[in-house]
């Protein structure tokens, strides 16, 4: 729709999968684990927070450009290469 020449950009990556499997786990710990529910639930609801983060970022970056494209200018995103070292 913002980018239909574009190929697919949308993926995963390894902290998103490792937080989303992590919440599941202190999920199910804090469901057997009575004394403990509240701080085992607060930190899986925040690490599935964590998650989508780097998704939102990617999703805000595509919307971004195709946005830039139907006005008619080009946006180009900002590279997250560290700067070089003088």
């Amino acid at each position: 729709m913002l980018a239909p020449k574009a190929p697919p950009k949308l993926g995963g990556n390894w902290f998103s999968l490792i937080a989303v499997h992590l919440g599941g786990v202190l999920l199910w710990l804090g469901i057997f684990l009575r004394a403990a529910q509240l701080v085992l639930h607060g930190a899986a609801y925040g690490l599935w927070f964590a998650s989508m983060l780097p998704l939102a970022y990617e999703v805000w970056q595509i919307v971004r450009t195709g946005f830039a494209e139907i006005a008619g200018t080009k946006f180009e995103p900002p590279v997250l290469d560290s700067p070089p070292v003088n």
